[in-house]
């Protein structure tokens, strides 16, 4: 693209002709003056970013912004630490600062990673690497809301989105983890309870603010005469593209789903009760798949409770725990019929706790803030494009069967969301860059080490390997796609997207990940924006072999 001069101007218009594409957008730019003071040519940081809350290494407080992370619990405690060291850090809460910023990390030849609420599984909101800064916007958390049209800033945690929402009895679909930051979530794929109905969260997002390489801010729609920018940035990899400020995102409406229902069960673990819950929650979603229905979504967790006041009251034990939420979207109320059909076999199993209420919509997301009481974890996916079969679900009952007698040492907390081929999740493919629209059963593998028997970390890596391998080919993808499994344990490189089959994990499709390499290299020709999983620029990529003229 044709580079941007800084004016007195605030706003510009201006027309981008690239290779492959022709974007009109309305840009602003930082007046002359704020970038051009004496103290903003420094590359000491504390003169260099006017406006900014800068921590250094050597800062008090900068051991607690740093680990500021869910993935402070990633592996060892040595491990960690090693992992979430950036140069710097510079917080900032508004666009101006944000621009500020990056203005300084390329004068001074700086990596920017950026941190939203810092719950990145493998730690992709932080860096390790002598020239890298880690740009947080976690106090950019404004929040308002006009008809059915909701404005967020990137920090809101989604514990505070879902209360902002339902004070206006409206719902996006997000995930249930209560501090995730909005910024890389509505980037990398918001899926939840809601998804089943209603797609992603990326799916209802209409638009966006951002601060690219080059400090201009753009505003991207859904509605743009050409849309690659809205649609490269959503559901691609989070961080590649430029600095999120803002979202305007369209809420579902209570009065448009008016038959929520919302059913919990728990039991404490049983071998057999497992498999029996696993085979029935598989029959519902073939079953919602064949009838072309979108009504009944349903979650499982085989885990101990996370949180000290459950396990005060319970134990520290491992149950099995089915929510189930219905929608009503192509059938209507929940009639007897259903309640039969998909109810009553769970009821049939004695259930410690089950309960059915009638709510509404904005009220339906279960979110918890997942306290592990410093534990270390590891974490893989098994996403299949089939449904499984009856050796898989028992190999997995073994697996957590072993895992229950590894209390308190070791412990799961295995989560299974099975989706299918009708959901609105797969119908909404192609409104983005999402990748994984196209799968049937599905679940999270998460093992925890006690904090105080870290030696036996390595043991609970090899033993997720070892079940993985074993069971290869009873989930993988059936249609050809590599592997699409990723093991998030403290390994180098493990989501390097410039490694051509770490690439096709992510991407199956490398036709369409390719465009995004010639859009990253348009829009930040020097790879600013930088971490193990942004999208590689072409030059770097699988593809290094043939150079790109942008």
């Amino acid at each position: 693209p044709k580079r941007l001069l800084f004016t007195q101007s605030r706003y510009v218009v201006c027309a981008m002709r690239c290779d492959h594409m022709l974007t009109l957008c309305a840009m602003s730019v930082l007046p002359m003056g704020v970038l051009a003071s004496s103290e903003t040519l420094s590359c000491d940081p504390r003169d260099g970013i006017a406006g900014v809350n800068v921590w250094l290494p050597d800062d008090a407080g900068y051991d607690e912004q740093r680990k500021d992370q869910y993935s402070k619990w990633l592996g060892t405690h040595a491990d960690a630490s090693a992992r979430l060291h950036p140069a710097i850090i510079a917080q900032c809460n508004s666009e101006v600062t944000v621009q500020r910023v990056l203005a300084f990390a390329k004068r001074c030849s700086y990596k920017v990673v950026i941190r939203g609420g810092g719950h990145s599984y493998v730690g992709l909101s932080s860096c390790n690497t002598p020239r890298c800064m880690q740009l947080d916007v976690s106090h950019m958390n404004h929040t308002s809301v006009e008809d059915d049209l909701l404005v967020a800033g990137p920090g809101v945690r989604l514990v505070n989105f879902f209360k902002f929402m339902g004070n206006h009895s409206l719902s996006v679909p997000h995930g249930v983890c209560t501090n995730v930051g909005i910024g890389g979530h509505f980037q990398s794929s918001a899926y939840g309870p809601l998804s089943h109905a209603h797609g992603s969260g990326l799916d209802h997002v209409v638009g966006f603010r951002m601060v690219l390489a080059n400090g201009s801010i753009v505003q991207a729609s859904r509605h743009d005469l050409n849309a690659t920018l809205y649609r490269s940035v959503l559901g691609s990899s989070p961080g590649s593209w430029g600095v999120i400020t803002q979202y305007s995102i369209r809420g579902i409406r209570d009065s448009d789903v008016p038959r929520t229902n919302m059913v919990r069960a728990q039991w404490l673990w049983n071998r057999t009760t497992f498999v029996a819950v696993m085979k029935h929650l598989h029959f519902i979603a073939k079953d919602q798949e064949e009838r072309n229905k979108r009504d009944m979504r349903i979650i499982l967790f085989a885990a101990p409770p996370s949180r000290a006041s459950d396990i005060k009251d319970r134990g520290f034990k491992m149950y099995i725990r089915v929510h189930t939420l219905w929608t009503g979207v192509d059938s209507g109320d929940m009639t007897h019929f259903w309640k039969e059909l998909y109810l009553k076999p769970l009821q049939d199993l004695s259930p410690m706790e089950y309960s059915d209420d009638t709510t509404v919509l904005s009220k339906s997301t279960l979110l918890t803030p997942w306290e592990n009481g410093n534990d270390r974890y590891a974490m893989q996916d098994f996403i299949s494009d089939h449904w499984w079969g009856e050796e898989f679900v028992n190999a997995i009952a073994d697996y957590l069967e072993e895992s229950e007698k590894m209390l308190p040492d070791m412990y799961p907390s295995f989560q299974f969301n099975p989706l299918g081929n009708q959901s609105q999740w797969t119908r909404n493919a192609g409104m983005n860059s999402l990748p994984w629209r196209n799968f049937r059963s599905y679940a999270d593998d998460w093992m925890f080490v006690n904090k105080s028997k870290e030696h036996l970390y390595p043991q609970a890596i090899q033993r997720m390997r070892d079940f993985s391998e074993k069971t290869r080919k009873l989930w993988e993808f059936r249609d050809g796609v590599p592997d699409r499994s990723t093991f998030m344990s403290p390994q180098v490189n493990l989501t390097d997207l410039r490694n051509s089959s770490i690439a096709r994990q992510f991407f199956p499709n490398m036709t369409a990940f390719r465009q995004l390499q010639l859009f990253k290299a348009e829009l930040d020709p020097d790879d600013l924006f930088s971490n193990p999983n942004t999208i590689p620029l072409p030059q770097t990529g699988p593809w290094s072999s043939s150079p790109v003229v942008v």
